[in-house]
């Protein structure tokens, strides 16, 4: 009789955080790092001495902006938790959490 059981159990499903990365992709991640750098340093670096009018909306829509993305980050954090069960990625979601919520007190209590 022909055993019909998969190859890998449902335990072991492929998960991209739990796998490490081979010398190729981390070659590729440090020459990534790299040209982003320095690209950021070639174009920040003559407008050093450019002044800026003030803006009364940039407080504001900053924190809707890092309000939105630690929440979505959390929400994926939580997801992933409930897969692997990991405690390392349950601190890192709660701390997610905890950034998104103190965001709130942040922006009413700014000038």
């Amino acid at each position: 009789m022909v055993d019909a059981s998969p190859i890998a159990p449902e335990e072991q499903a492929f998960i991209l955080s739990t796998s490490p990365p081979g010398p190729a992709q981390r070659r590729l991640a440090l020459a990534l790092v790299a040209i982003i750098l320095a690209a950021c340093l070639l174009i920040a670096g003559p407008l050093a001495g450019v002044r800026t009018t003030p803006s009364t909306a940039f407080v504001p829509a900053y924190a809707t902006a890092m309000f939105v993305n630690d929440s979505i980050t959390a929400i994926l954090l939580f997801v992933q938790f409930r897969i692997l069960r990991s405690r390392a990625i349950l601190v890192l979601a709660s701390g997610y959490s905890f950034s998104a919520l103190i965001l709130i007190p942040w922006i009413l209590a700014f000038p």
